[in-house]
């Protein structure tokens, strides 16, 4: 479990900061690197109120933030509020049809909600949009990744 989730911080590396906005970008930098400080830590000492707090300063100066709404909703993810990083990836998606990372993350919140249909239509869009996981033959690993650097964008 903590290689699973301490490489969380994958999906935080796969967003770029594209603010216009400087001080949201301030925000958005510091939330990132409180998540980044905290997934390399013990998962039994994991908090990442602090860096979900900067991710909501980020989206109140920009409300168009996508990156920090994927951030915010990664965070949400690992702390089992599944409802929240839901309505974070559907207005990430709502602004931004084509990232891919919105899908994927989308997905695993619709696994965890209890949705196998909807998370591997998202699953499919991410892969449709260029970002695929492809496990090793007889791996045992699930259709999405334990989050283990497995994750490949196609054309790189």
């Amino acid at each position: 479990m903590t290689r699973s989730l301490t490489n969380l911080a994958l999906a935080v590396a796969l967003l770029g900061a594209s603010c216009s906005t400087p001080p949201a970008r301030v925000h958005y930098t510091r939330g990132k690197t409180l998540f980044d400080n905290i997934a390399a830590r013990d998962p039994d000492s994991w908090d990442f109120s602090q860096a979900i707090a900067e991710f909501s300063q980020a989206i109140r100066l920009e409300p168009n933030y996508v990156d920090a709404y994927h951030a915010r909703a990664l965070a949400y993810l690992i702390t089992g509020r599944h409802t929240r990083a839901m309505a974070d990836l559907n207005e990430a998606i709502n602004l931004q049809t084509k990232i891919a990372l919105s899908y994927m993350l989308r997905g695993m919140a619709w696994e965890h909600l209890g949705s196998q249909v909807l998370a591997e239509a998202d699953m499919e869009k991410a892969s449709e949009l260029g970002l695929q996981y492809r496990p090793e033959e007889l791996s045992g690993a699930p259709w999405h990744p334990p989050w283990n650097g497995d994750w490949k964008i196609l054309g790189h």
